[in-house]
């Protein structure tokens, strides 16, 4: 589990995302295919983390995501 490996206030860096699974047809009119893919080598803290153990992250202004702790790697440990 990610909270295991990682703890909130830790710096990290996205190392990868997984593209989306959507039906025939379906346009991503919100965005969120390109705002995980920015988040791909940058820098971010961890947040919190939800109950399946994913990494919460708050990359814009009003923007939350949870990522896999797979897709992350720790830059720096908080105190």
């Amino acid at each position: 589990m990610a909270s295991e490996q990682f703890k909130v206030g830790d710096k990290i860096r996205v190392i990868g995302y997984r593209p989306g699974k959507y039906p025939p047809g379906y346009v991503d009119d919100m965005g969120t295919e390109e705002l995980f893919k920015s988040l791909v080598g940058r820098r971010y803290t961890i947040r919190g983390f939800d109950d399946f153990g994913h990494i919460e992250l708050h990359p814009k202004r009003n923007h939350v995501v949870w990522i896999e702790a797979d897709l992350v790697k720790l830059v720096s440990a908080s105190r």
